[in-house]
C-alpha cells in the first residue's frame, strides 16, 4: 500500500512542536514549515499551493508537510500525487488562550497585559479560525468531518497517538516521542484559575466557538476513533506509557534530522517563498 503525503495542520500551543519531531523520525524528509508570517491566522497567511509545488519539485521525495500555515483549503491535491492525510491537534481552548498569552509574553518577547491580549480579536476562537480560514462553527466541523482525517486532543496526548496509528494505518509509524517545546514554568505565568472572575468570563466568551467545536470533537468524533480502535485501547495506552516514559531519539539520527530540518529551514524554504508564491 502506498503511504499518504502527510499534512499536520499545527495551532499553537497545541502540543505541535513534539509531533513535528515524532513525524520527522518516521519520515526524515518531512518538512516543517517556517512561520513566515507572524500573525498565522491571518487572511492569506498561509502556503500557497505554488510553494508547496516548489517544494516538492527540490525535495521530490518529500513525504509530508506541517506548520502553523498549513491548510485543507489551499487545493494542496493540485500538486500532490497521491492522497494527502490531513491531522490537527486541538487543546482545551481557555487553557490553549492562556498558553498563547503565556508563550508570547516569555518566550517570543511582546510585553502583553492580559487586558490588552483579551481585547486583541486576531486571538479569538484560534482554533476554528485556523481551520475555516473564519470565524465560521460550522464550517469548522464541516472541516473537521469531511477535509480532516484525524484529530487528535492535547490533553490527551498518548491516547490520541494510538489512535493517528491506527488511522494512519501504516504499521511501521513508531509514535514513541521526546516532549519538546515545554515552556517552563516561570514567576510571570499567568494560570486561569488565578484571575478575576470577569477576566475569565472574557476569556471563555473570546473562545466560544473554540469551546464549542472542542466539545462536539470530544463527544462525537474523537469518540469514534475510539470506538474503531482494534483491541484494548486502555491496555495499550498503559503498555506505550510505560514503554515511553524513557524513551531518548537514537543520537545520531536526531543530529542528522536536526541538520536537515535546518537545511530546508534557512535555505530551501526561503528560495521557495521568495520565488513560489502563487
Amino acid at each position: 500500500m502506498e503511504k499518504k503525503f502527510i499534512c499536520f495542520i499545527h495551532i499553537e500551543r497545541a502540543g505541535g512542536t513534539t509531533l513535528h519531531h515524532l513525524i520527522n523520525y518516521n519520515y526524515p524528509f518531512y518538512v516543517t514549515l517556517k512561520p513566515w508570517y507572524f500573525w498565522s491566522n491571518e487572511e492569506g497567511n498561509y502556503l500557497k499551493k505554488g510553494e508547496l509545488n516548489c517544494l516538492k519539485k527540490i525535495l521530490p521525495i518529500l513525504p509530508g508537510i506541517g506548520g502553523h500555515t498549513t491548510r485543507t483549503y489551499a487545493n494542496y491535491e493540485s500538486v500532490i500525487d497521491k492522497s494527502i492525510f490531513y491531522f490537527t491537534f486541538l487543546r482545551n481552548p481557555v487553557y490553549r488562550y492562556i498558553s498563547h498569552f503565556n508563550y508570547q509574553r516569555q518566550v517570543i518577547g511582546i510585553e502583553w497585559e492580559i487586558e490588552d491580549f483579551l481585547n486583541e480579536s486576531k486571538f479569538n476562537n484560534y482554533q476554528v479560525v485556523r481551520l475555516a480560514g473564519e470565524e465560521d462553527l460550522e464550517k469548522a466541523r464541516f472541516v473537521l468531518e469531511e477535509k480532516i482525517d484525524f484529530v487528535g486532543l492535547t490533553e490527551r496526548f498518548d491516547e490520541s497517538l494510538l489512535l493517528l496509528k491506527n488511522k494512519l494505518n501504516d504499521k511501521d509509524f513508531q509514535i514513541n516521542y521526546e516532549r519538546k517545546n515545554v515552556t517552563k514554568e516561570k514567576k510571570r505565568t499567568l494560570h486561569f484559575e488565578d484571575l478575576y472572575e470577569e477576566l475569565q468570563t472574557k476569556i471563555k466568551e473570546n473562545n466560544k466557538l473554540d469551546i464549542e467545536l472542542y466539545e462536539y470533537v470530544v463527544d462525537k468524533v474523537y469518540s469514534r476513533y475510539k470506538a474503531e480502535y482494534p483491541g484494548n485501547l486502555q491496555d495499550d495506552l498503559n503498555s506505550f506509557k510505560e514503554i515511553n516514559k524513557d524513551f531518548k531519539y537514537i543520537k545520531n539520527k536526531k543530529i542528522a534530522l536536526k541538520v536537515y530540518r535546518n537545511f530546508t529551514k534557512y535555505v530551501i524554504q526561503p528560495i521557495v517563498h521568495e520565488f513560489c508564491t502563487q
